[in-house]
């Protein structure tokens, strides 16, 4: 557990969009808020910003974040989603099933494609992208988020070779999607890590004993000892179960990556989050004694919560008395 509690919120281009104008004081007023909530650190989109006035605007941004003493950090898709429809380039790099069907988030096609691991995206679009980025952000970390094969596994020419040679040691295609996904965030790791050894990266890491991905390479025994943070996931609020799976989730996450090695450059004493929505399947958000509940359960796990709030004051009212509650809870 990180040594001061508070939560991670993802800030999502709804609220605050670094493309389009915005007021400065509009933006430090709503972080002031969220810290006022208890928020520790604020993640968003901030890369591929090709104007000047794009650029400025995630400057500004994180120095406000740091002003309040707040950690700023990059968010990022590592292998999608992608729009390929214009970009012949890009199409020769995307996850195709066993009849060359385009692979993709949320079954929109070329709209939203999945980037195979064996491709050069990682090399010729992430990486430059990013660092690209950090040469004017001063960010504190970076979150990468879908890091699989979509379900079916990637049958592409990429990684060809990967389960030409994995399927004559006898590896099933789900073992070999793992090995794909695996190497692939290797590359980028090592990457970052040799320019930027600072940077906290972070992965999500799916929900260990909840749900299971079976063909994605996202299991956390795959991701193990590749981060310096973890983030499972659930909202057992939408599924009407007690928020004590939650607990038992990060747990198993723990456990696993306490007992796996890093890599070099990585932290050994990794860090948790938790993600949860706020809301009912409606978008209501659920009341204070229900989230305080479940902050509580992320808490007792042994994980920070990773959030997306985007509320108007009453919104941020009820997340600051939910918090509040869960970590007295903790403290006793």
């Amino acid at each position: 557990m990180q040594a001061k509690l508070g939560f991670r919120n993802n800030m999502d281009s709804s609220r605050f969009n670094f493309r389009v104008p915005f007021r400065r004081k509009e933006y430090e007023k709503y972080i002031t808020a969220l810290k006022n909530s208890g928020a520790i650190e604020i993640e968003h989109v901030g890369k591929n910003l090709q104007l000047g006035k794009q650029r400025q605007r995630v400057k500004d941004s994180i120095q406000v974040i740091h002003d309040l003493e707040m950690k700023a950090i990059l968010y990022t898709g590592i292998f999608g989603s992608i729009d390929v429809r214009n970009n012949g380039e890009l199409k020769k790099m995307v996850q195709r099933d066993l009849f060359e069907n385009v692979l993709s988030y949320g079954k929109q096609g070329q709209g939203a494609a999945m980037m195979c691991p064996s491709s050069d995206y990682i090399e010729k679009v992430v990486l430059p992208q990013i660092n690209k980025t950090l040469k004017f952000a001063a960010y504190d970390g970076i979150f990468l988020d879908i890091p699989w094969i979509m379900y079916g596994g990637c049958f592409c020419e990429n990684c060809h070779d990967v389960r030409e040679e994995n399927k004559s040691e006898g590896k099933n295609q789900a073992e070999i999607n793992a090995i794909n996904v695996r190497q692939g965030l290797e590359r980028f790791v090592g990457a970052i890590k040799k320019d930027h050894p600072y940077l906290k990266i972070s992965v999500n890491a799916s929900a260990p004993t909840i749900y299971r991905h079976s063909y994605h390479g996202a299991e956390i025994e795959n991701l193990a000892g590749l981060f310096d943070q973890y983030v499972s996931e659930w909202n057992p609020l939408r599924m009407n179960q007690q928020v004590s799976v939650v607990t038992k989730c990060i747990e198993r996450t723990i456990e696993i990556v306490e007992e796996t090695e890093t890599i070099e450059g990585v932290q050994k004493d990794a860090e948790f989050y938790h993600a949860t929505t706020c809301t009912d399947p409606i978008g209501k958000i659920y009341p204070a004694e229900k989230l305080s509940k479940l902050f509580y359960a992320i808490l007792n796990g042994g994980a920070l919560p990773r959030l997306g709030v985007a509320f108007g004051n009453e919104g941020l009212g009820v997340i600051k008395n939910a918090w509040k509650n869960a970590v007295e809870r903790y403290q006793k």
